[in-house]
């Protein structure tokens, strides 16, 4: 299935049925999200595009990730909103989860700080929400705002809670991400903000980006999609890592 995807660059679910009709279409669902986790090709919309091997050690882009997974994203963001509480300072992070979360965002007084230029034209629209924008340097894969002042910027600024999403988490190596300037942010983040819930969906568990910019005991609120079960329950639990 992968040297069909490689040879055309993007194939749909609908074609990789037909070619591989001895499976159900809940099969090639089933192999393209374990070649996803894998890292050698993204989801889109209706089917899957190859990735090549120096790609994969970097995230899709912004409109890339935007189309995956959308239905899980929406499932984290409605969750993560349930934290949030009236007259409180809010840091949400750039990516395409944090942008599902700013859709679910109540209209109540709130303050609301981004680097993410995307986030803050979302959350323009609720009327009892100050939106603020961190400056910095823009990262254009990832529409995000990073750097030396974009971290100046949020040393500024009281942080009650703190949403932080990443790409990637493995018990050796913590929280990660594909980006430097990006970790840096996101670290800093973390350490100023009085509790952090980390975003992630259940596919990037076990999978491992090149920069950590976390560990356990830097969160209070882990947020996936799905349940977490056997050794790693436990050692959130023991840790005080509250789990939606």
């Amino acid at each position: 299935m992968l040297e069909f995807i490689k040879s055309r660059g993007q194939m749909s679910v609908k074609e990789l049925t037909a070619l591989f009709s001895n499976v159900s279409s809940m099969t090639v669902h089933r192999d393209l999200d374990y070649l996803e986790k894998k890292g050698a090709i993204v989801r889109v919309h209706g089917g899957a595009k190859y990735i090549s091997p120096d790609e994969s050690k970097k995230e899709p882009a912004f409109s890339d990730r935007e189309i995956a997974n959308r239905e899980l994203k929406k499932l984290i963001a409605k969750k993560a909103a349930s934290l949030i509480k009236r007259g409180s300072s809010v840091y949400i992070d750039s990516g395409t989860t944090a942008a599902a979360l700013c859709d679910c965002v109540p209209n109540t007084p709130l303050s609301i700080v981004t680097n993410s230029p995307n986030s803050a034209v979302m959350l323009s629209d609720k009327s009892f929400v100050n939106v603020m924008l961190c400056g910095g340097t823009l990262e254009k894969k990832n529409l995000a705002l990073y750097g030396s002042a974009a971290i100046a910027s949020l040393e500024k600024i009281n942080i009650d809670l703190a949403f932080v999403v990443a790409s990637g988490y493995s018990k050796d190596c913590g929280f990660t991400c594909g980006n430097e300037g990006e970790a840096s942010v996101k670290s800093f983040v973390c350490k100023k903000a009085r509790k952090v819930a980390l975003l992630i969906d259940s596919s990037k568990i076990d999978t491992v980006l090149p920069f950590t910019f976390a560990v356990d005991e830097d969160i209070d609120y882990f947020i996936c999609d799905k349940a977490v079960t056997g050794e790693l329950n436990e050692e959130f639990e023991q840790k005080g890592i509250t789990i939606l």
